[in-house]
């Protein structure tokens, strides 16, 4: 890799033997991979645990009704949460114009993002994008398997803006009768601290990267 680009750093995301095999070669682990999971219909877990679905079904109703009020108590006047299938134009003069300042970030310019997911061979992507004063302040891809909703990427252009997007998006995804949300993050990721608010739980992983 440097051979290939000098001055420049190396990122990957090894298997246990290969985290090992690079250790001895001097790279350095940047961090761990964590697993974030929010539980929006927990009835199938609590059968698991109490094995009985008499219980279940009461508490699944009681949990989601808190989950659906907590969601509407955050939820402002004058977003609103697209659905699509692809990216505009809209999404270049997104990434811009977005403050990068503080953030290590891959590129997300259209014609990126449109490589990286439009173009996938094998998996179809969605994404919700959050409006406000008419503008693209942010969007998170995702993909829905099973009962599952598995986000590959989120941006918004600030903490408010990104706070507004995740409840309206668990909002979303509540309404298609789902069973979770899961999102990885490394440990040191900004936007963790918004996911734990919103009631994501971090599952302790020994994936790293180096």
């Amino acid at each position: 890799c440097q051979t290939m680009h000098p001055g420049s750093s190396c990122l990957v995301i090894p298997t246990e033997a290969a985290r090992r095999a690079l250790d001895n070669l001097g790279w350095r682990t940047a961090g761990k991979l964590i697993q974030h999971v929010l539980l929006l219909d927990p009835r199938d877990k609590l059968n698991e645990k109490m094995g009985d679905d008499t219980l279940s079904g009461p508490l699944g109703a009681v949990y989601s009704s808190l989950l659906k009020s907590m969601l509407w108590l955050r939820k402002n006047r004058g977003y609103s949460l697209e659905r699509t299938e692809g990216f505009d134009e809209s999404f270049d003069r997104f990434w811009r114009d977005f403050p990068k300042k503080g953030f290590r970030l891959a590129d997300r310019s259209l014609t990126s993002l449109n490589w990286r997911y439009t173009a996938h061979p094998n998996q179809r992507f969605q994404v919700s994008r959050l409006i406000f004063d008419s503008r693209l302040v942010g969007y998170i891809i995702f993909e829905i398997n099973g009962r599952t909703c598995s986000v590959y990427d989120l941006l918004a252009r600030s903490p408010k803006h990104l706070a507004q997007m995740l409840a309206m998006f668990v909002q979303q995804i509540m309404e298609e009768s789902l069973a979770s949300i899961r999102i990885t993050l490394n440990d040191a990721h900004p936007y963790r601290r918004a996911l734990l608010w919103m009631g994501f739980i971090g599952r302790q992983d020994h994936t790293v990267f180096q």
